[in-house]
């Protein structure tokens, strides 16, 4: 049996659970770019290739910051 639950949030709740997603990709793709950097092997997260996957993890590294910048709200920033 499933129930369909409504809520109301305010949009600077929005924002933070946008930004709190935002910040759990960050880390990760932080993360898998240290790996390749310090031994030189992939997780595979956009491309098989090291080279590749590192230039792809730090274009979506800036862009991470970017939204994160864009959605936290004022009085966090």
């Amino acid at each position: 049996m499933s129930r369909k639950v409504t809520i109301e949030l305010d949009w600077d709740t929005v924002d933070r659970i946008v930004v709190q997603e935002l910040e759990e990709n960050l880390e990760g793709f932080i993360a898998s770019l240290e790996r390749i950097k310090s031994i030189g092997t992939t997780d595979g997260i956009f491309s098989q290739h090291p080279e590749e996957d590192a230039k792809k993890l730090e274009e979506h590294i800036k862009a991470c910051k970017l939204m994160i910048a864009y959605h936290k709200p004022f009085s966090e920033q």
